[in-house]
């Protein structure tokens, strides 16, 4: 059931969605976002056909997972909460849209994700627990279940961080980030969306997500897809060349994402989304500076998200030496507020 009601209407949103509805649309219409949302979940229906529903309603994956509520949505699968039926443990399911799952390449991809997320097993990268292909158009990955919330939903808030809790949210990225370059793996779209802060017992764990474009440069063929793959506002200019690319353009995406978070937005921004308006200001163009949008930046600071920044591979640190600088950037702000 999809709602339709007048913008700004906070008290129906969510009347609606206690009362059963899948979604909420805000007059004026516009058509192109209902179009998209609606087709939106039409690939939700679709990608839980090929999953046996049992005669007590319930929708079981590969004779074990019971599929519960849908937690997330991409361009190539959508993830749902699940229960293991004999281990009664809650965890995450992804399932590959049908028709990715039926092309040779979009299966291959998938694996590919399965193989990447498995071989890393790093405590800051979300962990993979099952893989598989079911039939011509079921394919799943099965992850740890985190409970938190994204960067992004964090951003979207609009509040301004704490130069220390910038610092310390990308330095174990910078971490998983590092494992993954040690592997040959680069992930290719390092975005806020990607990045959760998960809850643990009260604690907070950084985890990089979603390894489904990630490359394998060591031991495997590279796939080839039409167009690019990722999302413009966080990819490193060699990307928009179809260059070959390794770990420093996954730095070069974090550096983008440090730079959001200390300025509250991101370095190009346009009035109009037009991914090749974006390409051109990453390839061409320098970001406004970041002391300009934020005061009282330690050098440390600014120096460690240009150099992640810098239009050349080259010229960028890896993953381990960006997170070097950042400690030393926190240093800085530890001595200039005179802590010890």
């Amino acid at each position: 059931m999809i709602v339709q009601a007048p913008p700004n209407a906070r008290g129906p949103m969510f009347e609606a969605f206690q009362i059963g509805a899948s979604d909420f649309i805000t007059k004026p219409l516009d058509l192109d976002v209902c179009a998209a949302r609606v087709g939106a979940h039409i690939r939700v229906r679709d990608t839980a056909r090929g999953v046996t529903a049992g005669s007590d309603g319930r929708t079981v994956l590969a004779e074990r997972y019971e599929l519960g509520d849908v937690i997330g949505t991409g361009t190539f699968g959508v993830v749902y909460r699940a229960r293991h039926l004999i281990l009664e443990d809650e965890v995450a399911v992804k399932l590959i849209h049908p028709d990715h799952a039926r092309r040779p390449e979009g299966r291959a991809r998938f694996q590919r994700e399965a193989q990447a997320a498995w071989a890393l097993r790093h405590p800051n990268a979300v962990a993979v627990l099952d893989f598989g292909i079911d039939g011509e158009s079921t394919a799943y990955l099965v992850m740890e279940l985190l409970e938190g919330l994204s960067l992004d939903e964090v951003i979207s808030r609009g509040d301004t961080l704490p130069l220390e809790r910038c610092i310390d949210i990308v330095m174990p990225v910078c971490d998983a980030l590092e494992a993954a370059h040690a592997l040959g793996i680069v992930h290719r779209d390092v975005k806020p969306s990607n990045i959760f802060l998960a809850s643990r017992r009260g604690r907070e764990q950084v985890k990089l997500l979603d390894f489904g474009i990630a490359e394998l440069t060591a031991g495997s063929a590279r796939l080839t897809l039409d167009g690019w793959v990722g999302t413009p506002t966080y990819m490193a200019p060699e990307r928009f060349l179809s260059e070959p690319c390794d770990g420093r353009a996954d730095v070069y995406s974090l550096g983008v994402v440090l730079y959001q978070l200390i300025a509250g937005r991101a370095p190009f921004v346009l009035d109009d989304y037009d991914p090749i308006a974006l390409a051109m200001l990453h390839l061409r163009e320098t970001p406004p500076p970041l002391g300009s949008l934020r005061a009282d930046l330690p050098a440390a600071l600014v120096s460690a998200v240009e150099s992640a920044m810098a239009k050349r591979a080259a010229d960028r640190p890896t993953a381990s030496e960006l997170r070097a600088a950042l400690l030393d950037a926190r240093d800085a702000l530890s001595d200039d507020r005179g802590e010890t």
